[in-house]
């Protein structure tokens, strides 16, 4: 009986906390998956998002794939912005992933992660009338990404752009 009680005030104990605490069901789901399958969910979300990105620049700012973009509203607005500015000019800004290594995956919390990454991209202007290219550049980069899931879903909620030989510094708490 003692032992059956036990149990029942564990277990109540327990509903008891996740039912009061925020954030419990993605704590729970972050904790029931290992840690190797966190880390591939992160780098197919960047892998998505460098896709998408280079994507939104081709087209133009095609909106198409907005909803598929793993981004938060703020970074797909100053996305945006970019493209328009570049439209304003009568140009569009090329981008090409040539190269991408995943140098850095941690899970600071269960909802929140940084992911750094040493990407080499080339960079084209496109006259929008003429169709025409120009002024063709490699851009080799360091971007810290700052991630937070929502649901079952990982999304960018900011990143960082360094040099290719800069040290990176430390996290921003005002980021975390």
């Amino acid at each position: 009986k003692v032992v059956l009680l036990s149990l029942l005030a564990l277990l109540l104990a327990f509903a008891t906390s996740f039912v009061l605490h925020k954030g419990n069901t993605s704590s729970l789901l972050y904790h029931s998956k290992s840690t190797s399958s966190v880390r591939k969910e992160l780098e197919r979300t960047i892998d998505q998002f460098n896709k998408l990105y280079a994507s939104f620049y081709v087209t133009g700012g095609n909106s198409d794939a907005l909803s598929a973009f793993p981004a938060a509203n703020l970074v797909k607005r100053r996305i945006y912005q970019d493209i328009n500015q570049w439209r304003d000019r009568g140009q569009w800004l090329i981008h090409d992933l040539h190269k991408q290594e995943i140098s850095r995956v941690e899970v600071l919390s269960p909802g929140w992660a940084v992911v750094e990454t040493r990407e080499t991209w080339d960079l084209w202007l496109r006259d929008i009338e003429t169709g025409k290219k120009t002024g063709r550049r490699t851009n080799a980069i360091q971007v810290r990404y700052h991630l937070a899931r929502s649901g079952a879903r990982w999304g960018v909620v900011e990143y960082e752009v360094f040099g290719p030989d800069e040290d990176l510094p430390a996290i921003s708490e005002d980021l975390l």
